[in-house]
């Protein structure tokens, strides 16, 4: 995410574990990761990327070149 701002493209996470939302905690109890490692592992891989409708071409390719690169 870092060296994606520093190249001026802004990334997020949209996706956070059901398992780690402070409802299913409060109603399932104490959080441990451990239990999940599928999910777990799949949280600290994903990033969302732009991707809008008015996003020119240019701006896709700058995306995609700035992520291959990584």
């Amino acid at each position: 995410m870092e060296e994606l701002l520093q190249k001026g493209i802004g990334t997020q996470v949209h996706y956070i574990p059901v398992n780690s939302q402070p409802h299913y905690i409060k109603i399932c109890g104490e959080y441990n990761p451990k239990f999940f490692p599928i999910t777990e592992s799949y949280y600290q891989k994903c990033l969302t990327i732009p991707l809008y409708p008015k996003m020119s071409d240019s701006d896709v390719e700058y995306v995609i070149e700035s992520i291959s690169i990584l």
